[in-house]
């Protein structure tokens, strides 16, 4: 909010200052280039003054005023801004002077990092408006960044750049160019094999005798689109613009419109585009395109990347990039170059500790002999059986089967203490989707704890154990490896009717990671290692309530977990990747029941069986997501996420119970999660000993 008021109270100063300006232009001259930046913030110096857009296509500094692209006969270069609010807002070069917006500020800007930088700054009552124009004496092109800003509250908000080209009308007496959009190479009318452009990204105009081009481009991700106005029409309008428009050939405008939307008041966007130049339509300088081929988010963040290292002079990995064939090759080079394996491993990583919890919470149900928790994760835990406790023979109405063992009864004797311990397996996949590699992962852990029956209504312990995790991604040889160890303390409080249950954890991690990345010339294999550390609670309540010899409990449990990941550089090539700390929450809520009934029942032992389903709900984040970027050129980072998994799912199971004699007992159990975009499989086994 503070940085919307800030532009918005410039703005508004700078608008009262906007009558001081007086006339002026900028002029910018590389090897190939040489315009100006008139007093309106239009190209060229203002109307027929040169220069206008002038061309040197050999790169020589050498510019024939003959070959102007803008000057002759009636010059027109302008830009345009629309809005419900405001109506259409012109500025063009034919007028240097004039426009609705009003001059702030023209200035050469020194220290920029590029040869020649020219920012100009205007206003109108409602919009705030710069342009900044760059580029390096060796580039055939001219960059622009245009930030509006709205100066109240804006809707249908429309920007078009459009330009009258006319580069043969002095040398060979003719205003026409043959106009196009995009570019297919190969004529099968898609615009997406290797060196096609797009429609609706470039625009451009060859003169028919020298073949001189110049054209608009932009592969920005605001919505866009190009046309061409002909002669006669020229419209100023960015709607008309982005409708669309086939070729022509004659005295017409070409135009890039960016169809923005809404903006509140203070809010601005910056849409970058060029003014793309060439000695033919093959030659024409779009720069190094690495963004248009992306089509997903992730790829759409490397291509960011990697466009900035390549204007900033490139380093293997582009030249490689630029190598490939296609674009679907391209866009598989950037899945791997990516590192979308390290957002997966915080879901994978919270799936191991919700399982750990879930064996303590278990834990206290069978020592209670209330229903127990769910002991699976990924999210949330499936539930354990009710089996014997301590101190509970009256807590279940008179008339009822005896569902409870321990002070006073034929099992476990009198003692207070408790020890246990429970192995699981865990396993699951996520599929492919949106370019994110699916990935198989398997988890195998082992618990231990110690517990105290403190009274006959609370029962506390301390817990400990260890995982070891693997994920195998999806049509690759990527994998990671997780090493977790966990501690614990849990509690229950329990009274005839209701139970409370509560396990706490702390959980450090070590991390493994192998990444494979070939394409082109790259063939390498990345390693890197880092650490974890995540801090979890789970609370559980629930009812009993008796249907005959059935417990039927319904329950409601919620899950926090908090997980920090270490930044850290992989090594093993040009590809590798550094990666910022990452976190990531959760908090699962959960509503649920289960249903048990003994199968068999002696004083020499028992068997058990329990049914059990809850639907969880995730309200933390669902789309893990890491800064990173390559280690080879770090000021040039990006962020790679994971596919958003569905926030809602149905976790189901069965266990059994048996009682082998008066003090141990054994138990087995599976469970199942559904979700949309992941499902797993846990199977788990524990023995309870009492003395």
């Amino acid at each position: 909010m503070c940085k919307r008021f800030a532009q918005f109270n410039v703005y508004a100063i700078l608008l009262l200052l906007a009558g001081k300006a007086c006339g002026a232009y900028i002029e910018m001259q590389g090897n190939y280039v040489y315009t100006a930046i008139g007093d309106n913030g239009t190209l060229g110096a203002g109307n027929t003054t040169s220069p206008g857009i002038i061309h040197a296509p050999n790169g020589d500094g050498v510019f024939d005023t003959d070959y102007d692209y803008l000057t002759p006969g009636s010059p027109w270069e302008i830009f345009s801004v629309k809005s419900t609010e405001t109506g259409l807002l012109v500025n063009n070069n034919t007028v240097p002077s004039g426009g609705h917006f009003s001059k702030v500020s023209l200035a050469e800007i020194a220290g920029s990092g590029y040869d020649h930088y020219v920012t100009w700054q205007g206003t109108s009552a409602s919009i705030g408006i710069k342009h900044e124009y760059y580029f390096d004496d060796n580039q055939e092109r001219i960059n622009i960044k245009t930030t509006i800003t709205a100066l109240s509250g804006l809707t249908d908000v429309e920007f078009l750049r459009a330009l009258d080209p006319d580069q043969d009308r002095l040398s060979f007496g003719t205003f026409n160019t043959e106009n196009a959009r995009g570019l297919d190479g190969n004529s099968d009318g898609d615009y997406d094999d290797a060196g096609d452009v797009k429609q609706e990204d470039w625009v451009h105009a060859v003169g028919q005798n020298s073949g001189y081009t110049i054209g608009l481009y932009s592969n920005s991700a605001q919505t866009h689109n190009t046309a061409i106005s002909p002669s006669g029409t020229w419209s100023t309008d960015p709607s008309d613009y982005l409708s669309g428009s086939s070729g022509s050939t004659g005295d017409d405008t070409i135009g890039l419109a960016f169809d923005i939307g809404a903006l509140s008041l203070g809010d601005s966007i910056l849409l970058e585009y060029l003014y793309s130049l060439g000695g033919s339509l093959e030659t024409a300088d779009l720069g190094s395109d690495f963004i248009g081929p992306a089509s997903s988010p992730n790829q759409k963040s490397v291509g960011t990347a990697l466009q900035a290292i390549a204007d900033g002079g490139g380093n293997t990995i582009t030249s490689a990039i630029e190598g490939l064939g296609d674009n679907a090759s391209i866009r598989e080079a950037y899945n791997q170059l990516s590192g979308q394996t390290r957002p997966s491993t915080m879901p994978v990583t919270v799936s191991g500790t919700s399982q750990f919890m879930g064996l303590a919470s278990g834990r206290m149900r069978m020592a209670n002999g209330f229903s127990k928790m769910f002991s699976k994760g990924p999210l949330l835990a499936s539930a354990e059986m009710p089996g014997k406790g301590n101190s509970l023979v009256d807590a279940y109405p008179a008339g009822t089967p005896e569902f409870a063992f321990g002070n006073g009864s034929g099992y476990r004797a009198e003692s207070p203490w408790g020890f246990w311990g429970k192995g699981f397996w865990l396993f699951g996949d996520r599929e492919s989707e949106d370019s994110v590699n699916g990935y198989e992962y398997s988890i195998w852990g082992n618990t231990f704890g110690v517990d105290y029956q403190f009274s006959e209504n609370f029962l506390g312990g301390i817990t400990g154990g260890f995982a070891d995790s693997t994920i195998d991604y999806l049509s690759s040889h990527n994998r990671t490896d997780i090493d977790a160890l966990y501690l614990g303390i849990y509690g229950s409080y329990q009274r005839p009717k209701w139970y409370v249950d509560n396990v706490f954890t702390y959980g450090d991690f070590k991390y493994e990671a192998d990444r494979y990345v070939s394409f082109g010339a790259i063939n390498e294999h990345l390693e890197g290692s880092y650490d974890g550390y995540q801090i979890s609670d789970y609370l559980e309540g629930g009812l009993n309530c008796w249907l005959g010899d059935m417990l039927v409990q319904p329950l409601a449990g919620f899950e926090f977990s908090y997980l920090d990941q270490d930044s850290y550089t992989e090594s093993g090539g040009t590809s590798a990747l550094f990666y910022d700390d990452q976190s990531y929450e959760s908090y699962k809520g959960s509503l649920g029941m289960k249903v048990s009934k003994y199968l068999y029942q002696r004083k020499d032992g028992y068997f058990l069986t329990q049914l059990r389903g809850r639907w969880i709900h995730e309200f933390g984040d669902a789309e893990p997501s890491v800064s990173a970027g390559f280690a080879s050129n770090p000021s040039n980072g990006f962020v790679v996420r994971d596919a958003k998994i569905c926030r809602d799912s149905a976790l189901l199971g069965v266990q059994f119970d048996a009682g082998l004699s008066n003090n141990t007992e054994i138990s087995f159990a599976y469970d199942a999660m559904l979700n949309a975009d992941n499902v797993y499989h846990s199977f788990s086994a524990g023995l309870w000993f009492r003395w």
